[in-house]
């Protein structure tokens, strides 16, 4: 009796050393993780002390290097410029970011935000410098989520999933945000869920499986097969929440896809806002006369010029399936091929507020923006 303890003991021991040892965790765990190399935050501060800004940031670790694995933006409360910013957000919470503005239809470095993030206390302290090097201000701020929700990013892919069994020569990974938050996260969640992530385990295993039959039927193609579905928080603030699902990769063929669709949350409700529901009704010619008029004043054509000089189809595009809302106006997306040839690439499309007040529907709960 005793031995027969001893035996189930050492074998409980052993189990137990084999699910957390490094090389196996993956296959037994086969669920999403929650990292550090990945993250959403909003935060509210100063720069030199009294200029008020808002900022998002979003960290996304490509491969093994942390470098380039930050995007986001910030803006001044009071002019409501947009500032993108690109960098690195390295593991021991240091920051480095150039921000640059639109300018012509060309981005423009402005200067550079150098700090450093502490998680006990939800601050990023540092420099911000101007392009020139002439200006230096010291800034601060804070995790803020007023008008907003918070979100952890969960990350899962084919070493999650197959673990030993998942071949060389084929990746595939989803990120997304779990948002915090009550009922309304709730709500987002589920629609992540059932209409944007659908099952990413039984994806994963489908896009490896594909892969596995390509290389039989042709053993001599060195191509690799690879997927990114990445879902980021563009916006989060102001009871408006903006999911941006980015897809890319490469099956073999000419060229790689990818593609980026929007989708806008009113936070008091949980609804997804449609275009119908902010216009009145009549207004989407105006709409599309104003997409145009930016069009080609961003790509600075003269009167008498046609956008087919950009690479667009039409003089006349329509309005965007794809659109979000910015600190400076309304953003209409179009990925390739939509209005112009995929060697074009995407476009984007930012109306300023005080061009589309008028055909906005004053319930259409975007009053706090356009302010």
């Amino acid at each position: 009796m005793k031995q027969k303890y001893t035996y189930y003991l050492l074998l409980a021991f052993f189990t137990a050393l084999w699910l957390i040892l490094p090389e196996n965790r993956a296959t037994a765990q086969n669920k999403p993780i929650v990292s550090n190399d990945y993250a959403h935050k909003f935060f509210a501060g100063k720069i030199n002390g009294r200029w008020k800004i808002m900022m998002t940031l979003n960290k996304r670790k490509r491969g093994k290097s942390e470098k380039n694995n930050l995007t986001g933006y910030y803006y001044y409360t009071r002019t409501k410029g947009y500032l993108r910013l690109n960098g690195t957000w390295k593991s021991n919470g240091s920051i480095l970011a150039e921000e640059k503005v639109m300018q012509n239809g060309k981005w423009v470095k402005t200067g550079a935000l150098a700090g450093r993030f502490d998680a006990t206390t939800k601050r990023i302290q540092g420099t911000w410098t101007s392009a020139d090097g002439k200006k230096s201000y010291s800034f601060e701020v804070k995790e803020n989520y007023r008008g907003g929700l918070p979100a952890e990013m969960l990350y899962i892919d084919e070493a999650n999933v197959l673990g030993k069994e998942s071949p060389r020569g084929v990746t595939i990974a989803f990120l997304y945000p779990r948002i915090k938050g009550g009922e309304v996260a709730n709500t987002i969640n589920q629609f992540i869920k059932e209409n944007l992530l659908k099952n990413p385990e039984q994806r994963i295993r489908k896009f490896v499986k594909q892969y596995v039959a390509f290389k039989k039927e042709n053993e001599d193609n060195n191509a690799f097969f690879d997927e990114e579905n990445f879902i980021t928080i563009e916006a989060n603030e102001k009871n408006i929440l903006t999911l941006a699902y980015n897809q890319s990769g490469f099956t073999g063929g000419a060229h790689g896809y990818y593609n980026s669709t929007f989708y806008t949350f009113n936070l008091r409700t949980g609804k997804l806002i449609q275009m119908s529901d902010l216009l009145y009704p009549g207004a989407e010619a105006a709409i599309q006369s104003l997409i145009v008029q930016q069009i080609r004043k961003d790509a600075q054509l003269k009167p008498n010029e046609s956008l087919s000089k950009v690479g667009i189809y039409k003089e006349n595009p329509p309005i965007a399936k794809n659109f979000y809302f910015r600190p400076d106006g309304m953003a209409f997306y179009y990925n390739q091929y939509e209005i112009a040839p995929y060697a074009v690439g995407p476009r984007l499309t930012v109306i300023p507020y005080r061009k589309l007040k008028r055909y906005i529907k004053r319930r259409a709960g975007l009053r706090s923006y356009m302010r």
